[in-house]
C-alpha cells in the first residue's frame, strides 16, 4: 500500500462560500475574525471560533478591492473597485455579529488603497488626485458626517505608511509621475498643527516608490517601487536624521519587487524579480544579505509569522515556506489551491496561515502541521515505522533507520542453518519478540560442500551480517541441532 506522505493532506480546511477570486484577506487583532474579500462583490467574515457555521455575509456594489481591521478589531473597513467610498462595519458585541448597515466615508475622487493607524484613532485613505486622508476614528460615531483631514503636499503621493505608535505618519511625495526629485515628508499626528519633517529631495528612477515601511520599532523607513520600475534599490531611512542624512541603498541583484520587516524587527525581506528572497540583517543594515535556498517565483507577498519562525511566500498555486531557525534548508513547497494564489496572512497567534486564490476558496493552513516534516507525518498516517522492503522502495540507498519513536523498529532475523535439519531454529526464535520480526533471511551455505572449502569467507560474512543487523536493529542467530 502507498501512502501520501503530503504536508496539505489533512493540514488545512477549505472554506468555499465565495463564487469569484479571493482578492484580499485579514485576521482581526484578537483572533476571533477572518475577513475575506472576492470577486463575488462581497466580503465574507468567519467566525474564528466556529468555523463550521456559515460566514457572515456583508454586501458591496462591486469586487472587492481590499479591507482592513482597525488594531482593537472594532473595525472593519471596505474600498470596492473604483469606489469613492468606504465602508465601516462595526461588531456588535452583544449578538457577535456585523452590523449590516455600516458608516459611509465619501470623498470626490477613487479610492486607491487605505489603512487603519496602530493606535485605531486613523483611518487613512489615498486616492486619485494623488491625496492622503485622514479620518478621526476614535470620534467617528459622535460626529457621521465629519470631513477627514486631507494633507497638504507639493505634487503626488507614491507610498504612505504609518509609524507602530500611530503619531507620524510617513509620505513620499512627488511633482508628478514622471518627476525623478521627491522627498520623504513625517508628519506629526499628535496634534492639530500637523507638523512635518522633510527630507532634502534626492533623484529617483522613474515613477514614485510604491511601497514604504516601517520598522517596528520606528527606527527604520525601507521604501522600493514595488516593482514598478526597473531598479534593484532599497532605501533605508534612518527617521531619527531625515534631515541630515541620505538613505542608505540596500537591494538584490535583479529588481527589487516587494519587502516586509520582521515582526520583532530583526530582518528586512527583499523580494526580487528573478524570485530570490534576500534577508537583511537590521542589527547592521551593512552587512551582506542572506539570500535564502530556493527559486520558486514567488509572487508579491511574503508575510512572516509572529514569532519569526517562518516566512512565507506564494509561487502559483503553492505556498513556500522558509525555517528561519536554519536558513540553509530549501522552502518547505506546498501545493496549497487548484489556481493561482492571490493573498495570504498570517493569523496574530501564528496558528493559522490563510491563502485565498483564483479557485475561489480560502484555506485555513494549521502551521503546526503543515510544518511537520514529511517522515514525521508518516508516523500519524502509517502508525509504524517503515518495513525494510517499504524503505528500499522509497529511500533507495539509505541505511534503514527508526523514524517513529512512538512504536518500535521491524526485526529482521538473520538465520544461518548449519545443516538441514530446521526444527531447532523455533526454540532459538522463541527467544525474540516474533510480533516484531517481518521478514526472516535463510542462509544454508555452511553447508554447501564448497563453503567448507573457505571457512574464512564465511566467518567474514558473518560478522559483516552481525554489524549491519546490530546498527539496524535485527538480530542473527545460529541455528544448528542439539547446541
Amino acid at each position: 500500500r502507498l501512502w501520501e506522505i503530503n504536508p496539505s493532506t489533512k493540514a488545512s480546511i477549505v472554506l468555499r462560500e465565495h463564487e469569484d477570486n479571493v482578492t484580499d484577506l485579514a485576521f482581526s487583532r484578537d483572533g476571533k475574525w477572518l475577513a475575506t474579500g472576492s470577486g463575488d462583490r462581497t466580503v465574507r467574515v468567519w467566525n474564528m471560533n466556529d468555523l463550521a457555521h456559515k460566514p457572515i455575509v456583508l454586501e458591496h456594489e462591486n469586487n472587492i478591492e481590499a479591507l482592513a481591521f482597525s488594531s482593537d478589531s472594532k473595525w472593519l473597513a471596505t474600498i470596492t473597485r473604483g469606489d469613492i467610498k468606504v465602508r465601516l462595519w462595526t461588531v456588535d458585541n452583544l449578538t457577535q455579529t456585523f452590523n449590516q448597515k455600516p458608516f459611509v466615508l465619501k470623498q470626490a475622487t477613487m479610492i486607491t488603497s487605505l489603512a487603519f493607524s496602530p493606535d485605531s484613532r486613523w483611518l487613512a485613505t489615498a486616492s486619485g488626485d494623488r491625496q492622503i486622508h485622514l479620518w478621526d476614528i476614535g470620534h467617528l460615531q459622535d460626529h457621521l458626517t465629519q470631513e477627514p483631514v486631507v494633507l497638504p503636499n507639493e505634487g503626488g503621493v507614491g507610498a504612505w505608511a504609518f509609524s507602530p505608535d500611530g503619531r507620524r505618519l510617513a509620505i513620499l511625495i512627488g511633482d508628478s509621475d514622471n518627476e525623478i526629485n521627491r522627498s520623504l515628508w513625517l508628519w506629526d499626528l499628535t496634534n492639530k498643527d500637523y507638523e512635518v519633517i522633510k527630507t532634502p529631495r534626492y533623484e529617483g528612477e522613474g515613477n514614485f516608490d510604491f511601497v514604504l515601511e516601517f520598522s517596528p520599532n520606528g527606527k527604520w523607513l525601507a521604501s522600493s517601487s514595488g516593482g514598478w520600475i526597473r531598479t534593484p534599490v532599497v532605501r533605508l531611512w534612518d527617521t531619527n536624521n531625515l534631515t541630515n542624512e541620505s538613505p542608505m541603498l540596500v537591494g538584490p541583484d535583479c529588481d527589487g519587487y516587494t519587502m516586509i520587516f520582521s515582526p520583532h524587527g530583526n530582518w528586512l525581506a527583499i523580494l526580487d524579480a528573478c524570485s530570490y528572497v534576500q534577508l537583511w540583517d537590521m542589527n547592521d543594515p551593512t552587512n551582506k544579505p542572506i539570500t535564502l535556498p530556493g527559486r520558486e517565483n514567488t509572487g508579491l507577498t511574503l508575510a512572516f509569522s509572529p514569532d519569526e519562525t517562518w516566512l512565507a511566500g506564494m509561487s502559483g498555486s503553492s505556498i513556500s515556506l522558509w525555517d528561519l531557525n536554519n536558513l540553509t534548508l530549501d522552502p518547505l513547497v506546498v501545493r496549497a489551491h487548484e489556481g493561482d494564489i492571490d493573498t495570504l496572512a498570517f493569523s496574530t497567534d501564528g496558528k493559522w496561515l490563510a491563502t485565498g486564490g483564483q479557485d475561489n476558496t480560502v484555506r485555513l493552513w494549521d502551521m503546526a502541521r503543515i510544518t511537520i516534516p514529511p517522515l514525521e507525518q508518516s508516523c500519524s498516517i502509517i502508525g509504524r515505522n517503515f518495513t525494510r522492503s517499504e524503505w528500499v522502495r522509497y529511500f533507495p540507498g539509505e541505511f534503514y533507520k527508526k523514524t517513529c519513536e512512538r512504536w518500535p523498529v521491524e526485526m529482521e532475523v538473520y538465520v544461518m542453518i548449519f545443516n538441514d535439519i530446521a526444527s531447532p531454529i523455533w526454540l532459538v526464535c522463541g527467544l525474540v519478540d516474533l510480533s516484531l520480526v517481518t521478514s526472516y533471511k535463510w542462509d544454508r551455505s555452511w553447508n554447501d560442500p564448497k563453503a567448507k572449502a573457505s571457512k574464512r569467507k564465511i566467518a567474514f560474512a558473518i560478522i559483516r551480517a552481525i554489524i549491519f543487523l546490530s546498527l539496524s536493529g535485527g538480530y542473527f542467530l545460529f541455528v544448528r541441532p542439539n547446541f
